[in-house]
């Protein structure tokens, strides 16, 4: 029943959420001992990923489609941590030691994004709300990227479009529901996001010259609004095909 979880699926939900939470600690640890970085760190990460847990809770109550909440989706809820500690570092001050901190986390973030697909091809496990659940982890990775571009002064504030454009196109939806019809399976679609966040973290690398990363964060940031405007026109489209028919 939508709205209920299964014992089962809560017990393996609350293991993801102590391993994960449990990695994150370890790794806030680690990293504030860097100089520059700070106990903050710990703090501000753990209260992120708690934050994040809640509308996590609340889509797994409504979406899951399996018994167990799966290894897939913890590969996700650890992509899910990680982006809580990248959001820790929009807290400590401008520095090489939290741009590469930054680097190392965000490439083990985005290394895991493979992951969490291909395990569960393997396992069997493919389902619709795994395949939101990683969209979400995604798009909110994208964001948090773009904003500490912008706090490290990589790239301008229009840099923050990158992050906001999926949030734009949920509330255009509400607003004209002919956007809110399914989209197609796009390789295209999962390609630029792909491009997109390596782009942000490049442009982030302390050895990429200052003047060269917001032309390639700005390279990212165009794929991306292209490949929405893409989907938005194709959803016109369609919608134009119904009212004519």
């Amino acid at each position: 029943m939508q709205g209920v979880i299964n014992p089962a699926a809560a017990k393996s939900l609350l293991h993801s959420l102590l391993l994960s939470g449990g990695t994150l600690a370890v790794l806030a640890l680690a990293f504030s001992r860097l100089p520059g970085l700070g106990s903050q760190l710990v703090i501000m990460s753990l209260a992120t990923f708690a934050v994040a847990v809640v509308p996590l809770t609340m889509l797994v109550m409504r979406r899951l489609d399996a018994p167990r909440f799966g290894a897939a989706n913890g590969v996700t809820l650890l992509r899910l941590a990680l982006t809580s500690l990248l959001g820790a570092l929009l807290f400590v001050p401008v520095s090489d030691v939290a741009l590469w901190s930054c680097v190392g986390v965000a490439s083990a973030a985005l290394l895991l994004d493979g992951v969490d697909g291909a395990l569960a091809r393997l396992c069997r496990a493919q389902s619709r709300f795994g395949a939101r659940f990683d969209m979400e982890v995604d798009a909110l990775l994208i964001l948090v990227l773009a904003a500490l571009a912008w706090h490290f002064e990589r790239a301008g504030v229009w840099v923050l479009l990158a992050g906001l454009l999926r949030y734009l196109f949920v509330a255009a939806a509400l607003i004209a529901p002919w956007m809110r019809a399914p989209l197609p399976a796009s390789f295209r679609r999962k390609t630029i996001c792909i491009v997109q966040s390596i782009a942000l973290l490049v442009c982030m690398g302390p050895v990429v010259p200052a003047q060269l990363a917001p032309w390639i964060a700005g390279g990212g940031v165009t794929l991306l609004t292209a490949s929405f405007l893409a989907d938005t026109m194709w959803l016109l489209g369609q919608h134009r095909r119904r009212i004519d028919a």
